[in-house]
């Protein structure tokens, strides 16, 4: 088994993270600019949508039972963003993803079950439908079959009763098929790809909370066996209501960790992530849990305090705030909470905003029906 540098600090510190070291290089913020957007805001991405070179942000709102509405909203290159259009895209606000859909070079967004193909220049052709059975909960992109295109993962957790996850592969034009229905044995509320095991194909992990009728502190991993096998499933504990999930190299060994983060039900989330350190195999050590801001239900991870390690960040529904986890290698890692002004960050989304060589912060305010701009201002 492996030795993971920052297992016995965590244990040691008992996880709760609020500790004073002279030596630990803290992060800071600019005070959050807010961009009104529209309400009931569930999602956010973060891409160069216009092909000027600056990230833009892509976010998802709207009633349940009525019409979604993606909302894109252009970066002037300096973190200053513009609400440039709205896009009616199918039914209830959804689960975002982002990536070249159709090999044209440019990138397009995936709302559900929804598709959104870029002209170039963040405008969108007609909204386009996916064969999918499922109900989405979360979707991811990500290479599957190896022919060089992104391929579509629904984790299903929009559906009280589901069990499983959608998977469905890209001809290389945009369009979609082939579904597939893997077991994941809770309901999905979060879902990535990447290699966990090492082995050159994309895998994925899915956060199962939320769910009254199966277990709702499950992560599963489906590791990739090829076109023609069913992925190997493992289940792992963590705490109570995981409501999304990241991955990661944690620990500077190589391979991708997996961290979920537990606040999908405010009223019994768990106020925590779990960090579980992969063993270099494909296989997870037993979650560690550390201390957030109440209930995170969103979770990405980012070098914040530039030193060459990935830190972890929570958005905070219940507690109007993002948190901060420093990675600080053998020291106890550093809890920082701040607000951002809005209320109930529902997402969260990372990316340099401003060509700083920072990553900055911007979360989707559920309740206040806004977008807040964190600019990374650590020296």
């Amino acid at each position: 088994m492996k030795i993971h540098r920052l297992v016995p600090v965590l244990l040691a510190a008992t996880l709760t993270l609020t500790l004073a070291c002279s030596v630990q290089a803290q992060v800071s913020f600019a005070p959050p600019q807010l961009l009104p957007v529209g309400p009931q805001l569930v999602s956010l991405v973060t891409g160069d949508l216009d092909g000027d070179g600056d990230l833009d942000l892509a976010s998802c709102y709207g009633p349940y039972g009525g019409t979604g509405v993606v909302a894109i909203a252009k970066n002037d290159g300096n973190g200053t963003f513009t609400l440039a259009s709205l896009i009616n895209a199918n039914r209830d606000p959804q689960p975002l993803a982002i990536g070249d859909l159709d090999g044209d070079g440019d990138l397009d967004l995936v709302k559900g079950e929804s598709l959104l193909f870029n002209n170039g220049d963040a405008t969108f052709g007609p909204v386009r439908g996916v064969p999918s059975t499922g109900d989405p909960g979360d979707v991811t992109l990500g290479d599957l079959d190896n022919d060089g295109d992104l391929d579509l993962v629904i984790g299903n957790g929009g559906d009280y009763y589901a069990r499983d996850l959608s998977v469905l592969f890209n001809n290389g034009q945009g369009s979609f098929g082939g579904e597939r229905k893997p077991f994941v044995g809770g309901r999905s509320q979060g879902v990535i790809t990447g290699d966990l095991d090492g082995d050159g194909d994309q895998d994925i992990a899915s956060a199962n909370g939320g769910g009254f009728y199966y277990p709702n502190n499950e992560l599963v991993t489906l590791t990739n066996q090829g076109i023609t096998n069913p992925p190997t499933r493992q289940t792992y504990t963590v705490d109570t209501q995981p409501y999304a999930v990241t991955a990661g190299d944690l620990d500077g060994d190589g391979d991708l960790d997996l961290v979920t983060s537990n606040g999908g039900s405010a009223s019994s989330a768990s106020n925590n992530v779990s960090v579980l350190f992969n063993q270099g195999n494909g296989t997870f050590a037993p979650s560690l849990e550390v201390r957030t801001g109440n209930s995170p239900v969103d979770v990405k991870l980012a070098d914040f305090d530039g030193d060459s390690q990935l830190d972890i960040i929570t958005a905070n529904q219940g507690a109007y705030t993002v948190t901060v986890l420093s990675n600080q290698g053998l020291q106890p890692p550093l809890r920082q909470d701040f607000a951002v002004q809005g209320f109930r960050p529902y997402a969260v989304a990372v990316g340099d905003f401003n060509s700083d060589g920072k990553p900055d912060v911007a979360t989707a305010n559920r309740s206040s029906n806004d977008l807040s701009i964190l600019l990374n201002s650590t020296p």
